[in-house]
């Protein structure tokens, strides 16, 4: 029996001015099960981050209710972690510091916590560069930085709004790998933005296709992949056949 930890019900966000009104998202439902990595893509504009920030309680809906463990969302919370599209590295702090940043203002961090934390720098391979600053790093390590911090608040769910978009491709392909083993190693409830079927098809273990504005669910794939996969598989004829259907759905659009 499947463990049900997002309802979102009958949801739509509609934003308005005092020219016109727009509707973001219309008649979404969904349920996400617990420790499930859900990929959220389609078109710009078809509601993607707008779907995100309802889950994280940055917006409001405008009819219907998204719950959380049976609970209505009705603002941020720390059952809730956000990854960007820039990395949000605190700059004054070291990356041991920034790791550990969520347990520290909870006041929480004795040995289990600091074991934790230390845990997470080795899982990214940062244990050279645990008591560096942001500065001192590249792009895909402030984003490793990122990604350990999120993992290590220990969140009911990992929120992640396009994370790899500005990356090169050799640093997104080993992140999307280094993020698939993380979600293996340490399973969390992960909902991630993307407009790359690759990389959709690559992480998630359900891929939801959305239609353009406005954005309403219209393809829910199941790609069936290995669980340990590795970016290898993109040569297996059962992946290049998700990435083919859903390239053809967004077409069709």
């Amino acid at each position: 029996m499947k463990d049900s930890i997002i309802e979102i019900k009958n949801l739509n966000i509609e934003f308005s001015s005092e020219n016109q009104k727009v509707v973001a998202l219309e008649k979404i439902n969904l349920d996400i099960n617990k420790n499930e990595f859900i990929c959220i893509m389609g078109v710009s504009g078809c509601g993607k981050t707008t779907l995100l920030n309802a889950l994280a309680g940055f917006i409001q809906p405008t009819n219907g209710k998204i719950l959380l463990k049976g609970n209505k969302i009705e603002g941020p919370g720390p059952d809730r972690a956000v990854v960007f599209q820039d990395d949000a590295v605190f700059p004054w702090l070291s990356v041991e510091d920034n790791i550990a940043y969520s347990h520290k203002i909870k006041s929480t961090y004795g040995d289990k916590e600091k074991e934790l934390v230390k845990n997470y720098i080795k899982l990214v391979g940062l244990e050279d560069f645990k008591k560096a600053w942001p500065r001192q790093l590249s792009g895909g390590m402030r984003k490793r930085v990122d990604l350990a911090r999120a993992f290590a608040a220990e969140p009911e769910l990992l929120l992640m709004d396009e994370p790899f978009g500005a990356l090169d491709i050799m640093t997104k392909e080993k992140l999307q790998e280094e993020l698939r083993k993380f979600w293996v190693e340490r399973p969390r409830t992960i909902v991630f933005i993307t407009h790359d079927v690759e990389e959709a098809v690559f992480l998630g273990d359900k891929v939801i296709v959305m239609t353009p504005r406005p954005g309403r669910i219209d393809l829910i794939i199941e790609p069936n992949l290995s669980k340990n996969r590795n970016m290898s598989i993109k040569s297996d004829s059962v992946f290049f056949d998700n990435v083919k259907k859903i390239r053809q759905r967004i077409k069709d659009h």
